[in-house]
C-alpha cells in the first residue's frame, strides 16, 4: 500500500476518473435493468398481481437512507473504495437470489421480494451514497470537482436509458434470467472498473460519529430535495406506461441533445431558464402522450423528457452544490442522489398502483411536473439566491 505518494491529476478526464464513471454506469445499469422488467415478471411468471410491485418500490425507497447515516463512519474506519465495493458485491448477491424464488410459495415468495427490495436499497444506496459523496470528490482535483460532480451525475443518468434498454431486450428474447444475468455482467464489469482506480491511503479522522449526516443528508437543502424529488416521481409514473425498448432508446437522444443544450444554449442564459425549459419540455412531453397517444408525435415524447429530466437534474446538482457549506460538498451530492432515486422508485411505484390507465398516469405526471414549476419559479429559486453560499 503506497501511503506516502498521494495521485496529482493536472486534468479532469483521466484514466482513473474513466475508471469511476464506467463503473458508475454499469452499477446504475445492473439496478435500473430492473425497472420495466420486474412488474412483468411479477404478473407473468410469479402470478403475483400488477399493484403488489409497487411495494417492492417502496421497500427499495425506504432501503436507500438506511444506511446512509454510517457512511461517514464506514469510510473513516475502512478503506473507502473496499467500503463501496463490499456494497456493490452484497447488492449483486440480492439479484442472484432472484431465479431462487420460483422454488417457494406464492406468500412466502413476495415477502422475500419485499426483503430483497428492501436490501438493494440499503446495499445500492450505500454503494451510490460512498461513490458521489467520497470516491468522486477525492479522485479529481478541487479546481474540477464540480465539473467532476456533474459528468459522473450524468452518468449515472444514462443508465436510466441503457439498463432498461437491456433488460427489456433480454426479456423479450430470453426471459428472466438472463435479465439476472446480464444485471450480474453489468454489475460485475462496474466493480471491475472501481477495483481499478487508484485512492491513496488516507488516515482516519480522530472524530467518528458511528451515525450522522455527514456525507448523507444536507438538511438546509430541503427544497432543493422537493423540486428533484416532484420531477423525478413525475418521470417515474411516466415511465411506469411506457414499457418499450424504443421509448428508453431516444430518451438517450434526449440526454445527449440536453448536454448539447448546457454547453451552447444555456451557458450564459438566465439562471433561472435552464430549470424552468427543462419542466416546460417534461410538461409538453406529458400533454403529447395525453392527446396524441398514435402517430409520428410519439417519437418527440422521449426525447423532449431526455432533454427536460437532463436540464432539471442538472440544475438542481449545481444549485446543491452551490449551496453547500465548507466540506459539505459530499453532503449536498448525496443528498441529490436520495432525491432523484427516491422520487423515480415511488413515482414508479405510484404509476403501477394505478396500474393500465394511461390517462390517469399522464394526469398524476401531469399534476407533479406543474406542481415542481410552480415550486421553483415561486419559492426555491428565489430561496435560493438567498441562501447560497458559492
Amino acid at each position: 500500500m503506497d501511503t506516502q505518494n498521494t495521485p496529482i491529476h493536472i486534468r479532469l478526464w483521466h484514466r482513473d476518473f474513466w475508471n469511476l464513471l464506467l463503473s458508475n454506469l454499469f452499477v446504475t445499469s445492473a439496478v435500473y435493468i430492473f425497472l420495466p422488467v420486474l412488474p412483468f415478471w411479477m404478473a407473468d411468471t410469479l402470478e403475483i398481481p400488477l399493484s403488489k410491485t409497487a411495494c417492492l418500490f417502496v421497500a427499495y425507497a425506504l432501503g436507500l437512507f438506511v444506511l446512509g447515516g454510517f457512511c461517514s463512519h464506514f469510510v473513516e474506519r475502512y478503506r473507502r473504495n473496499k467500503v463501496c465495493l463490499t456494497a456493490i458485491v452484497l447488492t449483486l448477491f440480492c439479484v442472484a437470489s432472484l431465479p431462487l424464488l420460483g422454488h417457494v410459495g406464492v406468500e412466502d415468495r413476495y415477502l422475500l421480494l419485499v426483503a430483497g427490495s428492501f436490501l438493494v436499497g440499503c446495499f445500492f444506496g450505500l454503494s451510490q451514497t460512498v461513490l458521489y459523496s467520497t470516491l468522486a470528490i477525492d479522485i479529481s482535483e478541487s479546481l474540477h470537482r464540480t465539473e467532476a460532480n456533474h459528468a459522473i451525475m450524468w452518468f449515472g443518468r444514462f443508465a436510466l436509458s441503457l439498463g432498461p434498454v437491456l433488460g427489456l431486450f433480454l426479456w423479450n428474447s430470453y426471459g428472466v434470467r438472463y435479465v439476472v444475468y446480464g444485471s450480474l455482467a453489468c454489475g460485475i464489469t462496474g466493480a471491475l472498473f472501481l477495483r481499478m482506480v487508484k485512492f491513496s491511503f488516507k488516515t482516519p479522522s480522530e472524530v467518528d460519529s458511528i451515525y450522522s449526516l455527514d456525507r448523507f443528508l444536507l438538511p438546509k437543502a430541503a427544497w432543493l430535495f422537493l423540486n428533484e424529488f416532484l420531477v423525478m416521481a413525475s418521470v417515474g409514473i411516466m415511465l411506469s406506461t411506457v414499457p418499450s425498448p424504443r421509448f428508453y432508446a431516444l430518451l438517450m437522444a434526449g440526454f445527449f441533445l440536453a448536454l448539447l443544450a448546457e454547453r451552447f444554449a444555456f451557458a450564459d442564459a438566465n439562471l433561472r431558464s435552464e430549470m424552468t425549459s427543462g419542466l416546460i419540455l417534461i410538461i409538453a412531453a406529458l400533454l403529447l402522450m395525453l392527446f396524441r397517444r398514435t402517430g409520428p408525435e410519439v417519437y418527440f415524447v422521449p426525447v423532449m423528457m431526455g432533454i427536460g429530466i437532463g436540464l432539471t437534474a442538472s440544475r438542481i446538482l449545481l444549485f446543491s452544490v452551490k449551496l453547500r457549506g465548507h466540506c459539505e460538498r459530499g453532503t449536498a451530492l448525496s443528498n441529490y442522489f436520495h432525491s432523484w432515486e427516491t422520487g423515480l422508485a415511488l413515482g414508479y411505484g405510484a404509476g403501477l398502483c394505478v396500474g393500465t390507465d394511461l390517462r390517469i398516469c399522464c394526469l398524476s405526471s401531469l399534476a407533479l411536473s406543474i406542481l415542481a414549476l410552480l415550486l421553483y419559479h415561486f419559492i426555491v429559486h428565489s430561496w435560493y439566491m438567498r441562501n447560497k453560499n458559492k
